[in-house]
Order: C-alpha cells, then sequence, then structure tokens
C-alpha cells in the first residue's frame, strides 16, 4: 500500500481574524514549492494531498481535522517567517490528536537552521527541495540514513542534527509539477484588458545576483541565477492550457529580465508554439529596455512589478539595491507609453529612515503621474536578510524592539524603530501614507479604470477600517502597559 503525505500551505487567517479580509483581497498565487515536492513524492510510489487553507479559507480546526481525516503517513508544512506561528498551532492541532510525523520546509527553517527544531516539528528540510525531499522519503521508509540528506534537520536519541545543505547544480531535471493536486478554480487574477481569468504560478529561474538587505532570496535559492531550459517552460505552459484550461501565467522569478536574452529565447518559443495566454512577473526598473518589453508584450506579457522600495537615495544606498531614482522614473515612463501595467511596491520604516526620508518615499509616489498605484509595507527584519543583522547591531539607527519571530508579519508589523520613528510612528504612517500618496487625480482615474469605482472604494474603506483598529488597539494595550507594568 502506498505511503501517504499531507501537504500544508498555512494561512493568516486562522492566527488574526481581524486579517481575514486583507487576506481574501490580496490574489493568493498557488503554492509552487509545494507542487514541486509532491511531484517528488508522487515519483517514488507516494500518493499526494495538498491543503491550502489561505485559498479555501479554513479554520485551523478544519485545517487539522482535514490532515486527520487522511490519514497520512507524514504531514509537510511550508514555513516563511509570516506563517511560523500558523505552522505551529497546525503541527500542535495534529499531534494532540495523533502521532502523525511533521516536517517543515522553506524560507524559515532554511535561514534559521537548528532553532527551527521546536518541539512540534520531527523534521526540517533546509534549502530546496526538488531533489532531498525524494530522498528523506526513502529514508523515512527505512531505505537511507538521515545522516546522508543534505539539508536534513532531525532528531536521533534526543539530539539535534543538521546536515549541510546543497543547490541544485541544474533545473534541467525539474518535473513538470501536477497542478490537478489543487483547487484550480479558485486561482483566478484580474488581466489588464482580459477581466478575470484563471492563472497559476510558474518558474523559469532561480537565484538573484543583488544584494539587497531586506531580501532573504540568496538564503534560499543562492546567488547565483539558474536556469531551466526554455523548452522545458513551454512545455509546462502547454500542459497547463490542454490539462487545467490555465491561460494567465505569474513568473515568479525574482528578476525575471537580468538575462535578457534568455527573456528573449523564452518570448520567441511563446511564439512559435502559438501560444494564447498572458504573463507577468517581477523584476528591476534597470533590468528592461523597450525592445524587450515590446517583444515580450507581443507574446502576452500584460503586467510587470517593481520594487521601488524607498523614495530617498541615501536610504535606497542603506537597502543596497544598486538602482537609481532615474531609472525608476524611466522604468515607469516606458511602461506607461507602451500600454504595460506597472505595479510598485515601496517600504517605511528602513536602514537610516527619518520622518523626512518616509515622506521622501509617499510624496516620490504622489508626484509621479506614471505610478498609477503602490502598496506601502513595514520593513521587516526576517531571518537571513542583512537588514536582520543589522537591527540586532543597531546599524543606521535601527533598534530591534520585538525578537520573537511568531510576530513578524508580512506588509503591516513593525518589528523595529528607527531614529525619530517608534513602530506607532509607522503604523500611523503606514495608513496616512497609503491615503495621501494616491490622492491625486490620475492616481484615482487609473485605479478606478483599472479596479472599478466600486471595488476601489470598498477596499480603501475597509483597508483604513482595519489599519485604524490595530493602531488604537495597540495604542491602549501601550498606554496600559507604561500605567501597569
Amino acid at each position: 500500500m502506498d505511503k501517504k503525505l499531507v501537504l500544508v500551505s498555512p494561512s493568516y487567517q486562522y492566527r488574526n481574524k481581524s486579517l481575514r479580509w486583507l487576506a481574501k483581497s490580496i490574489t493568493v498565487a498557488p503554492p509552487l514549492g509545494l507542487l514541486y515536492v509532491a511531484e517528488a513524492a508522487k515519483s517514488i510510489g507516494w500518493s499526494v494531498e495538498i491543503i491550502d487553507s489561505e485559498m479555501e479559507e479554513y479554520s485551523l480546526e478544519t485545517v487539522v481535522n482535514k490532515v486527520i481525516s487522511a490519514a497520512p503517513d507524514l504531514v509537510g508544512i511550508t514555513v516563511t517567517t509570516p506563517f511560523l506561528q500558523s505552522a505551529i498551532q497546525i503541527s500542535e492541532g495534529v499531534k494532540k490528536i495523533a502521532s502523525i510525523p511533521v516536517i517543515m520546509g522553506g524560507a524559515h527553517p532554511t535561514a534559521k537552521g537548528l532553532e527551527t527544531l521546536l518541539d512540534c516539528f520531527d523534521f526540517a528540510l533546509q534549502g530546496e527541495g526538488d531533489e532531498a525531499f525524494k530522498h528523506f522519503l526513502n529514508a523515512f521508509e527505512g531505505n537511507g540514513r538521515y545522516s546522508d540528506i543534505a539539508g536534513l534537520i532531525y532528531r536521533d536519541n534526543g539530539e539535534v542534527f543538521s546536515n549541510s545543505s546543497q543547490q541544485l547544480e541544474s533545473l534541467d531535471r525539474l518535473a513538470v509539477p501536477e497542478r490537478g493536486l489543487l483547487n484550480l478554480k479558485k486561482y483566478v487574477s484580474r488581466v489588464p484588458n482580459h477581466g478575470t481569468k484563471r492563472y497559476t504560478s510558474i518558474m523559469a529561474t532561480r537565484g538573484c545576483p543583488y544584494e539587497c538587505v531586506f531580501c532573504a532570496v540568496q538564503t534560499m535559492y543562492g546567488r547565483t541565477l539558474r536556469f531551466r531550459p526554455v523548452e522545458d517552460v513551454i512545455e509546462e505552459i502547454k500542459v497547463c492550457i490542454k490539462n487545467y484550461n490555465i491561460t494567465h501565467f505569474h513568473f515568479v522569478d525574482d528578476t525575471l529580465t537580468v538575462n535578457k536574452n534568455y527573456v528573449r529565447k523564452l518570448c520567441r518559443s511563446i511564439s512559435d508554439n502559438d501560444l494564447d495566454i498572458t504573463w507577468e512577473g517581477w523584476t528591476r526598473a534597470d533590468c528592461i529596455d523597450e525592445e524587450l518589453l515590446a517583444l515580450m508584450m507581443s507574446t502576452g506579457f500584460v503586467r510587470v512589478s517593481f520594487g521601488v522600495e524607498t523614495g530617498n537615495p541615501e536610504v535606497m544606498k542603506n537597502l543596497k539595491k544598486d538602482m537609481n531614482h532615474g531609472h525608476i522614473n524611466a522604468a515607469f515612463e516606458l511602461a506607461s507609453k507602451m500600454g504595460l501595467e506597472a505595479r510598485c511596491s515601496v517600504m517605511i520604516g528602513n536602514p537610516g529612515e527619518t520622518r523626512k526620508t518616509l515622506w521622501d518615499t509617499i510624496n516620490f509616489i504622489r508626484d509621479n503621474d506614471n505610478i498609477k498605484y503602490s502598496t506601502l509595507s513595514i520593513a521587516t527584519p526576517y531571518p537571513g536578510t542583512e537588514l536582520a543583522e543589522m537591527a540586532k547591531e543597531g546599524r543606521h539607527g535601527l533598534k530591534l524592539n520585538i525578537t520573537d519571530e511568531t510576530k513578524f508579519l508580512r506588509y503591516f508589523s513593525p518589528t523595529m524603530q528607527m531614529n525619530d520613528l517608534s513602530m506607532s510612528n509607522l503604523k500611523i504612517m503606514q495608513v496616512v501614507g497609503l491615503i495621501w500618496m494616491h490622492m491625486t487625480p490620475a492616481k484615482i482615474v487609473g485605479s478606478i479604470k483599472r479596479f472599478g469605482f466600486f471595488r476601489i472604494g470598498i477596499t480603501a474603506v475597509m483597508t483604513s477600517l482595519l489599519f485604524l483598529k490595530m493602531i488604537l488597539i495597540d495604542t491602549v494595550v501601550d498606554s496600559l502597559k507604561q500605567r501597569f507594568v
């Protein structure tokens, strides 16, 4: 009888009910990493079930019950730091009912190493799991030794051991993941000029040659950029179209257009194979040009996302982004001229941040009519980043106030103060900044065109109420602490 594996993607929604609406408002990507792990397990005879609790909006109780009902031999949970608390809750919930071994993988255990193996986890796997997980399953069945598996953290007679991890030398052997393991009808995205389409995440490269202090991608995938054969990417797209009627693809490569020749080859292959698709991806503002964008758009490229990070040149240097605002202005101007939707993301609470530099960022977005919309996050010193070391050492005016990583959240959870900015200041300025940077005629009209008047209004009201609620709660708690503690 086949061994059974249940893989779980955790959710925000059962760690903080206030975040339920915000989590639902953000397009949730299919868990591509779990799909690769599932393919590795299936290749050696395991049956696999995936529970994407974020997309399905499952409660913690529902997730635990589904795991128990599946009666697996092993549970795997993918964990980035913002989902650590949720992963702990799932594992503890399962183990209260059944003695099922649990392994965690992903960015958090990769960055934290031995510290990862809490009592509720039996194993952890660091780094890329495509091959290592297959070897782990063989050892789990008694056909190998845990000590021989790259990146595995495990216990032996009460002692915790950690094996050094290895990156895949080549991406040539990656199998096409079976997306049918997911509830695909739930994964839809608004696509510019195409309405709502079924979509999936896809990956052509791994690694990033840049040194941004806030990013942990190098801990997970390294600095060397590795490429999948273009024909493999094309085959995966064809399978998605034929088997699942998926026609929109989000390339989750960290910097898609670093190697322009590779992207040109990919575009030519999309065209040569007459693939009627739309696609999008992330890249840097200094890694595009008009010729490349024109070629990409001719094959269905409809949206690009740029990480701008800050509107202040000195803070940009502190972030080691290695880019100037001239590149950014030129990139958004080019996208606007070509009719390409360009998304933007910035942060506050960066190394060296002051009230002045914070307003530089807000006004940089507000004053650029080619930037129609931007997210505004609060910088978080995630494990495996240089920013985490900066915060611990107090560089650039940073002071780490929260060290419990189970309290690290995405987007709006300050853990540091810096110079003349407290954590409460950052929360307040995030709300003020989001509103102020978008209160221009060009941005209001652009947002309505893209999202519709009703959705824009509801989103603005709900987001503001959520943030104001969180600020009010924190203010009351801080006041009580000062009075009674």
